[in-house]
């Protein structure tokens, strides 16, 4: 996964601009805003307490309402979104009408003996694991998590049941390497992601794993509903760490969208555009008014949530996501692949 960041400062009142590289290191992008209304605290609180793999499609919805987000995606199945008050989140994959796995950072939920806000030094033993090996469709195989991203992954494995279950606790290193989320997942639905997520050596014949890719108007729905998604997680990070969330900037959507359609188009990763010049050339092509502005790309990423997760593990990104300064953001994605984030901080 390739990750990059960058922040500047914009003075107008003297015609100076002043630019500081802030990180090249992690990426991701995030996106639009929505309100939550009182009780959805409670009704988040109720859907996670009973979560599990197999429920039904119509029962989540049963218990948590109609989500705020669906997130198609590219691995066959389909993220609910469920984004309560005070930082609480929760999204659930679902394919076929069934359960096929959920992400939650909610603090206190507990899973394999080991809870979000547990450190992972005194969780470790015996769940957290920097390798598992299973064995699935009569085959062994062992994963570990990609290169880059094994220093704030862990993964526990759970067999019995006709499929087993891949978890990941994902670790927070500027935060006391406390646990801030849990996924578990299907083992045939976390691994279609493929090489992107982790490495695998098999043993027997390998299953077939991948979907069919979603292209058309699947796809542009797909990368409009990652950037909200990212959006969502952004601000549950934020609220986490007691600060106010972002407002979604349509503006600077559009040209977080049109760098990450660029990137895609013509095959580099770099804030700089051979065809569209630095961000300030492009925020100021998008007309977008601003006292500073920053921005993070990622390329290569499995999904929003290991995109995130590396933004939250990386100084300058990490900076970005949870910067007093900033009030406002948007993002772009293309392809569900190069990811565009860019921060404002409103002029007065």
């Amino acid at each position: 996964m390739g990750l990059n960041a960058q922040i500047g400062i914009c003075r107008r009142t003297v015609a100076v601009r002043i630019w500081l590289v802030f990180a090249a290191l992690a990426a991701v992008h995030m996106v639009f805003c929505c309100t939550v209304g009182a009780s959805a605290g409670a009704v988040y609180r109720g859907l996670v307490e009973k979560l599990s793999i197999g429920v039904p499609q119509s029962q989540v919805l049963a218990w948590g309402g109609e989500p705020v987000l669906r997130v198609p995606t590219p691995h066959g199945y389909e993220w609910l979104v469920y984004s309560g008050t005070e930082g609480e989140y929760v999204q659930v994959a679902a394919a076929n009408g069934r359960v096929v796995g959920f992400y939650t950072k909610r603090e206190g939920f507990s899973y394999a003996g080991v809870a979000v806000g547990d450190t992972a030094v005194g969780a470790r033993n015996p769940t957290l694991m920097d390798r598992v090996s299973v064995q699935y469709a009569g085959a062994s195989v062992e994963i570990a998590p990609a290169d880059g991203t094994a220093d704030w992954i862990y993964l526990y494995a759970q067999e019995g049941g006709s499929v087993p279950t891949l978890v990941h606790f994902f670790i927070d290193r500027m935060d006391g390497s406390r646990i801030t989320a849990i996924m578990v997942m299907e083992l045939p639905k976390a691994l279609a992601s493929g090489y992107h997520s982790y490495e695998m050596q098999w043993r027997g014949q390998r299953p077939s794993l991948e979907s069919e890719p979603i292209t058309g108007q699947k796809q542009t729905r797909a990368d409009q509903a990652t950037a909200r998604q990212l959006f969502y997680l952004a601000n549950a990070s934020r609220s986490r760490h007691g600060l106010e969330p972002l407002r979604w900037d349509e503006t600077a959507a559009a040209a977080a969208r049109a760098h990450s359609q660029d990137m895609v188009a013509h095959g580099f990763f770099s804030h700089k555009s051979e065809t569209r010049g630095q961000p300030w050339d492009r925020a100021d092509e998008a007309g977008l008014e601003y006292a500073t502005l920053g921005e993070n790309i990622a390329m290569g990423s499995a999904d929003a949530i290991t995109a995130h997760h590396g933004w939250m593990n990386s100084p300058g990104h990490r900076s970005s996501i949870l910067s007093r300064r900033f009030d406002a953001m948007g993002a772009g994605s293309a392809e569900s692949t190069a990811l565009t984030q860019v921060f404002l901080e409103s002029l007065p």
